[in-house]
């Protein structure tokens, strides 16, 4: 009998994140403004940035920074500027083609801004897959064996556990994409009691490049790498709803 579908969306999160070298801020308001409709809200914050002194290897607190957050108004998508980043975040992520469209939006404050090169380009996703079964350490239904040995080792040792996650760091044309994967628990350091096992994927740029070849393409294709992953981490029975 073929496993049964899981009817859930696994989408948990997306974050896409710009770095570059400055931000002009005086284009902030406008640019707040002009997105008022869906983005109402918009606040500013200073924060302390700490950094590793190099000889000391101590942390040292750098200048204040203003951090600027224009959000939707059930907070559940969120940008934020700072002098040299700006990131988009999703706290309840459905679909791609949504997020493109507010990625355009940035793209062009960032022109605005006089952003001239991009030194980092990232899109991560995170995904939760629900087991509705009793026992949290079986998800052979769900996901590829070759991801699940450490929890097939932790259940034949009949321990008890806090967390279980592993890290794969593939090495690709565009930079790194980091896999973390298995389970969490919110509640560490306690015993796991959630039956939740976790997929967040980071696709990473790590050269520069000029903020005119940062096109919907170019972030498309961080997007298939995402869905590439995804489909060697899980089985059919989660085919249908990634």
């Amino acid at each position: 009998m073929a496993p049964k579908k899981q009817e859930n969306n696994i989408f948990k999160k997306a974050i896409f994140r710009i770095d570059c070298r400055e931000i002009d801020l005086s284009q902030i308001k406008a640019f707040s403004d002009s997105i008022k409709e869906e983005f109402p809200f918009s606040e500013k914050k200073e924060e302390k940035i700490l950094s590793i002194d190099i000889n000391t290897q101590n942390f040292q607190q750098d200048n204040v920074v203003p951090i600027w957050k224009i959000s939707n108004k059930l907070n559940t998508k969120i940008i934020t500027i700072t002098p040299t980043s700006l990131s988009i975040e999703y706290l309840k992520y459905k679909n791609f083609n949504e997020l493109l469209l507010d990625i355009s939006k940035a793209e062009n404050f960032l022109k605005d801004s006089g952003v001239k090169t991009v030194t980092k380009v990232g899109l991560r996703q995170i995904n939760e897959i629900k087991n509705t079964k009793k026992d949290f350490l079986n998800w052979g239904e769900y996901i590829e064996d070759s991801f699940i040995e450490n929890l097939n080792f932790i259940d034949s040792k009949n321990k008890k556990i806090a967390r279980a996650m592993s890290q794969i760091i593939f090495k690709d044309e565009i930079g790194n994409i980091n896999l973390n994967y298995g389970i969490w628990n919110s509640n560490f350091p306690n015993e796991i009691i959630e039956k939740i096992f976790v997929l967040d994927i980071d696709v990473r740029s790590q050269f520069p490049i000029s903020i005119d070849e940062l096109d919907i393409e170019l972030i498309k294709s961080y997007n298939e790498k995402i869905r590439e992953i995804l489909d060697l981490t899980v089985k059919e029975a989660l085919k249908g709803v990634i």
